[in-house]
């Protein structure tokens, strides 16, 4: 489950690069015209990028940080970076507990490139791990299909976000 939500959260902007781009003021013919207006200027490419260089550093230090922890320690810090990234990114958690300045204008703009980095660097915690977990937790017999279902989820993720991004987003 966590596979398919960071790639599925972390790729979410990709099928709606122009409307989200358009939401945010930030398309091209906007940005020539009001240059010196960047408090809202985000790019959905920039967004993707920031998370996969994100998921480079977690993938570089994951061994670190497992053998530091452990296995449960670091999958559940990975969990709890992924679930607050998406917090951070999309303002708190509307309509129970909203977070306005994390909303608007530069601190919204920050607290969008930090949720897609936050995601990005949980994604290794747990993607990286499911032939240990499969190895601690499922007798030898399971174990290939364990890892291949938590493996296979990561690209699902991927699936959900191209398609579920494109069908329910149709404007700004």
């Amino acid at each position: 489950l966590l596979n398919l939500l960071s790639d599925w959260t972390g790729l979410s902007v990709a099928p709606i690069a122009t409307i989200t781009s358009r939401a945010y003021n930030s398309d091209d013919d906007y940005i020539y015209a009001n240059d010196n207006n960047i408090q809202m200027y985000i790019q959905p490419e920039a967004l993707v990028t920031v998370f996969l260089v994100a998921s480079s550093i977690g993938t570089a230090l994951e061994p670190w940080i497992l053998g530091r922890l452990g296995l449960r320690r670091t999958v559940v810090f990975g969990a709890f970076s992924n679930m607050l990234g998406n917090l951070v990114k999309s303002g708190g958690l509307p309509p129970f507990f909203v977070i306005p300045s994390l909303m608007r204008g530069i601190y919204g703009t920050c607290a969008l490139y930090l949720g897609f980095f936050l995601v990005g660097f949980a994604q290794p915690l747990f993607q990286c791990t499911p032939a240990l977990l499969s190895a601690s937790w499922f007798p030898e017999e399971e174990r290939t299909l364990a890892t291949s279902i938590a493996l296979n989820a990561n690209q699902l993720g991927v699936g959900l976000a191209f398609v579920v991004g494109a069908l329910y987003v149709q404007s700004p």
